[in-house]
C-alpha cells in the first residue's frame, strides 16, 4: 500500500479535516488516519501505483457537474415544492447533496425551509450550489496541471484566491490583513471540503432541525470531530463517527469523565477530539466562521 501525509490538511482546521473526509467520498480506494503530531495531519493509505493526488484531481468535480447536482435549487431559501422537486432528483440520481442544504422535517424560517449548520448565510444570499460551483471553477482555472495544484493544498502550499468559498472557514478572513479587499480561500479545500460535508445530512424532528454531528444546545463546542490512528474508507469514518457522537453529550463534552471516556474512545481507534469555536462578531459585522481547539 502507498501512503501520502497530507501536511495541508491539519487536524484542527475544520475544513481541512473535512476536506480529508471529502477525499474518501470522492475516491474509494483511498483511505484515511491522522498522523501522531501534536497536530494531526491526514494520512492517505492506497493500493501500490496509485497517485492520490492525481486520483483526486480526476475526482474533483467541475462546476458543471456541481449544476448537475441535487442541491442546486432555484434559490437560497426553498420552497416546498422546491425541495420535492430536488428530493426527487436526489432519489434518481442517489445524490446526498441535497441533505447538507435543507430540510422539511422542520419549522419552516421566515424565508422559506430550515438550512443544516453548514449551508451559512452569506452576503447577498448566493446559494451553497452557486458557492461550490464557484469553487470548482476556481479549481480548474488559472493555469498549470490540476494534479499540481490538489498537490500543493496537500503539501501546504495550496494557492488561495480571492474567494467566500463555502462561507463558513475563518482562515478566509485574513485575505484584507494580507491586503485583499475581499477573503481568500484554496478552492481545492473548499471542494474537497464540501463533499466531506455529505457525511453530516440535515435533519428534523418536525419541530427544530437537527444536524449530524451538531448539537441542540447553543454550546461552546456545538460540532466535534474525531481523529483517528486506523486507515478508513468513506463507511469505515461514517461508523466512526456514530460510535464517537455516542460519547459526546448535548453541550459537546464527554459522557464520561477522564481517563475512562479516553479510554472508551482509544477502543474505537479515536486519537483526538476538537470542538467548534464560532468567530466571534463585533458590533454590526455580520462575517462569520468556524475555527476549532483540541477537546481531548
Amino acid at each position: 500500500m502507498a501512503e501520502l501525509v497530507a501536511l495541508g490538511l491539519a487536524a484542527d482546521w475544520l475544513n481541512a479535516w473535512l476536506a480529508a473526509v471529502g477525499v474518501t467520498v470522492l475516491v474509494p480506494d483511498v483511505r484515511l488516519s491522522w498522523t501522531d503530531d501534536p497536530v494531526p495531519r491526514a494520512r492517505f493509505t492506497a493500493p501500490d501505483g496509485c497517485d492520490v493526488a492525481a486520483a483526486i484531481a480526476e475526482a474533483l468535480p467541475s462546476a458543471d457537474d456541481v449544476r448537475s447536482m441535487a442541491f442546486d435549487g432555484p434559490k437560497q431559501w426553498m420552497s416546498h415544492d422546491d425541495y420535492r422537486r430536488c428530493a426527487d432528483r436526489a432519489r434518481i440520481l442517489h445524490d446526498d447533496s441535497l441533505a447538507v442544504l435543507a430540510t422539511d422535517l422542520a419549522e419552516p424560517a421566515e424565508k422559506g425551509l430550515a438550512t443544516g449548520e453548514f449551508n451559512v448565510g452569506v452576503p447577498k444570499g448566493i446559494t451553497l450550489s452557486s458557492r461550490v460551483a464557484s469553487c470548482a471553477d476556481a479549481a480548474s482555472t488559472g493555469g498549470g496541471d490540476k494534479r499540481a495544484r490538489v498537490a500543493a493544498t496537500l503539501e501546504g502550499r495550496g494557492e488561495r484566491v480571492v474567494n467566500n468559498g463555502l462561507g463558513f472557514d475563518y482562515r478566509r478572513l485574513a485575505g484584507p490583513i494580507l491586503g485583499e479587499t475581499e477573503n481568500l480561500v484554496d478552492p481545492v479545500v473548499e471542494l474537497l471540503c464540501f463533499h466531506g460535508t455529505l457525511l453530516f445530512p440535515t435533519r428534523g424532528d418536525g419541530r427544530r432541525v437537527r444536524q449530524r454531528g451538531w448539537t441542540v444546545a447553543r454550546t461552546r463546542h456545538r460540532f466535534v470531530w474525531p481523529t483517528w490512528s486506523g486507515p478508513l474508507d468513506r463507511w469505515g469514518v461514517d461508523a466512526l463517527l456514530d460510535l464517537t457522537y455516542e460519547a459526546v453529550t448535548p453541550n459537546g463534552s464527554l459522557r464520561e469523565n477522564g481517563t475512562d471516556g479516553l479510554r472508551r474512545l482509544a477502543a474505537w481507534g479515536v486519537t483526538g477530539l476538537y470542538g467548534l469555536v464560532p468567530f466571534a462578531k463585533y458590533g454590526s459585522a455580520t462575517t462569520s466562521g468556524y475555527a476549532a481547539e483540541r477537546i481531548a
